[in-house]
């Protein structure tokens, strides 16, 4: 199902600082993250917040048309655009510093939403948090409510200073997600579970508590479900719990279309559990010395590819297809300061060595002649050109690096789809660690 969903809060500019000290700057923003996954997730996702008119400002507009979130009509004004400070410690936790101007204007809202959303500063910062409160309750009638408090203790104060408001976001909501760090700090205490279930005699018809790596357990009328975690390699927890949080919208739109069908709850239940991420979708491969390999093959435009490409850390490239016209110059620009070297290969290669020349002139780029391009016509010539491609790639890298496979590009120059694609990067992979 494609639901339409408002989501209010704040966007700006996240200045990311790694435990080596080096920074880089990215749209960012609890309620911004949210509505980016959202849309990625099929959804028409709209965004009602507070963004100046400077090059920030079109940083996070340009990211947002990438992923197909509009903008509401009032959402830039004139003025500089809100920056947090995000510094990452060696585990890739972040510790945040926030300078934020928030007074939304709700002209042009879209018409009857499915759903509104509202997380973390904005719901509780005046005098926007005024603005929200009463956008939920006009939505009450006619749209599911949800809410994540997403603390922020440098620019909330006190957790008393906030408590009031927070409880009054949660009763007003049908759906509230926190995580159990919030909610020890909100209420100074370690019986996170008791507190989360409460909550529910507030209003909400569930209740959700993220753990960390301990998973997430859920309150409803139908009691308690705890599920477990998916265990990944950490990279850093920025927007981590905003994605739950769409994840959850998302789920819940799904379960509503199998219940207007007839679909009996424990069979949506039974289908929610069971699903999992195709192939080639941002998938790690293997370590081999210290070095990530990441698979993520289906990233077939550059808008795709720019998610991979972000999630922290020094980055060896793999890139190249057939780009169909579209314009990888934003994204190379983007991401030129992650990069540790790219490989290219492909038809429109060329094209991306171009736009590397102009914004990552000291990025070393390997260009591997490949498929129709150079009249290769053996059927494993694909194989080939991919495990040269990889293993210019483990050259260039050094331990902590990870060689991601994000072409950015259509597969069908060399390969006959972006499976066969990413089953070749595996193999070749497997030959770099010696299987």
């Amino acid at each position: 199902m494609t639901a339409r969903i408002l989501i209010a809060g704040e966007a700006l500019t996240d200045i990311v600082v790694d435990a080596d000290g080096a920074r880089r700057e990215h749209p960012g923003g609890s309620p911004l993250n949210v509505a980016v996954a959202l849309s990625r997730l099929g959804h028409d996702a709209h965004l009602l917040t507070a963004i100046g008119d400077d090059a920030r400002g079109d940083a996070i507009r340009a990211h947002l048309d990438e992923s197909g979130v509009q903008l509401t009509p009032a959402s830039v004004r004139p003025g500089r655009t809100s920056t947090a400070e995000a510094v990452l410690d060696a585990h890739g936790a972040a510790t945040y510093t926030f300078d934020l101007i928030w007074d939304p204007d709700t002209a042009g809202l879209p018409e009857a939403p499915d759903a509104v959303h509202t997380s973390s500063i904005a719901a509780v910062l005046e005098p926007g948090a005024t603005t929200l409160s009463a956008l939920l309750r006009s939505a009450r009638g006619s749209s599911t409510i949800s809410y994540d408090p997403n603390a922020r203790p440098t620019l909330m104060g006190a957790p008393e200073d906030v408590r009031a408001r927070i409880e009054e976001n949660i009763a007003l909501s049908d759906v509230v997600k926190a995580s159990d760090e919030d909610v020890a700090w909100l209420y100074g205490t370690e019986d996170v579970e008791d507190v989360a279930a409460s909550w529910r005699d507030l209003g909400p018809s569930l209740t959700v508590l993220t753990r960390g790596g301990d998973g997430a357990v859920a309150f409803s009328a139908s009691g308690r479900v705890q599920v477990a975690p998916v265990q990944v390699e950490v990279v850093d927890t920025v927007g981590a719990g905003d994605t739950f949080s769409a994840g959850i919208l998302d789920a819940l739109a799904a379960a509503a279309v199998a219940a207007a069908v007839g679909a009996r709850p424990e069979h949506v239940a039974a289908a929610l559990r069971g699903f999992t991420v195709g192939e080639h979708r941002a998938e790690h491969v293997d370590t081999v010395d210290g070095v990530r390999y990441v698979d993520d093959s289906k990233a077939t435009n550059p808008h795709a590819a720019r998610t991979s490409l972000l999630a922290g850390g020094p980055m060896v490239w793999i890139a190249g297809g057939l780009l169909k016209g579209a314009d990888v110059e934003p994204l190379v620009a983007e991401v030129a300061d992650v990069l540790r070297g790219v490989v290219l290969l492909g038809r429109d290669r060329g094209r991306i060595a171009e736009a590397l020349t102009r914004h990552a002139p000291t990025v070393p780029v390997v260009e591997l002649p490949s498929g129709d391009d150079d009249g290769a016509a053996a059927p494993d010539e694909p194989q080939h050109t991919m495990d040269r491609a990889v293993a210019e790639a483990a050259r260039m890298a050094t331990g902590g690096d990870t060689v991601l496979l994000a072409p950015a590009a259509a597969s069908m120059d060399m390969f006959t789809d972006y499976g066969h694609r990413g089953r070749s990067f595996v193999l070749a992979v497997g030959r770099v660690a010696g299987r």
